[in-house]
């Protein structure tokens, strides 16, 4: 019999898919729902997988938190890097993301394996925890406040423009005249590793479920978004 637990994780991975296919209805264009498609591509899947692995139960919160985002990112990253290759449609892309995720939802939790020492809540640790978050608000703060993530970056339109490619006019083929700027770069310079760029690949499904353009989100959302997580990461 399916345990009430994992119940409730294929009820959040079915009402993932329902939000992200429809580009989040009601918050579509905002920040907000940007953060939407972000936590549940990124943190929801990152949580499954740690899940899997065993490492959702690690004595320290934080570092149950990092591995949360590395298995993030890097399930999410390395499943973008084939989609990019073969310009696949971001809708497939999401599809098969979920897919991943309804199978490690599905799957039994790893069984715990880890050599870190025992570690429990206490008040004298509350001090330590207060500095951390602050650390966390003030990187996330000055990254909101400034709104730039790039100062003469000239590459970076490179990236956008594949993004707004993928998200409005991915049956379309650039002709001959104007080939596809990350083609032509990893042509002329033969740098081949563009071909499976996950990472953009990711910024696109981002943009299309979210609705934010994709310069608004390379040049000014995509520090915010990640910025507070590096004190934390540093402490962990």
């Amino acid at each position: 019999m399916i345990q009430r637990n994992t119940l409730y994780m294929v009820a959040i991975v079915v009402l993932s898919f329902i939000v992200n296919i429809l580009q989040v209805p009601i918050l579509h264009g905002t920040f907000s729902a940007l953060a939407i498609a972000v936590f549940t591509q990124v943190y929801l899947p990152g949580y499954l997988l740690a899940r899997r692995l065993g490492r959702h139960k690690l004595p320290h919160p934080i570092h149950r938190f990092g591995w949360i985002l590395a298995c993030g990112l890097g399930l999410s990253i390395v499943l973008g890097a084939p989609f990019r290759l073969f310009e696949q449609a971001i809708p497939i892309y999401l599809c098969a993301l979920h897919i991943i995720m309804l199978i490690l939802a599905l799957w039994t939790a790893g069984t715990p394996n880890f050599d870190e020492p025992t570690w429990a809540w206490s008040w004298d640790k509350l001090l330590t925890f207060v500095l951390v978050a602050l650390c966390s608000l003030i990187a996330l703060g000055v990254s909101y406040e400034s709104r730039h993530r790039f100062y003469g970056f000239e590459d970076q339109p490179i990236f956008i423009s594949y993004i707004d490619w993928l998200v409005h006019h991915p049956g379309e083929r650039p002709v001959a005249e104007t080939p596809l700027r990350t083609r032509q770069v990893g042509v002329l310079s033969t740098d081949s590793r563009m071909d499976s760029d996950g990472w953009t690949y990711n910024h696109a499904a981002w943009s299309w479920s979210s609705g934010v353009p994709g310069q608004q989100l390379i040049w000014y959302d995509l520090a915010t978004l990640f910025i507070w997580a590096v004190p934390l990461i540093t402490f962990a």
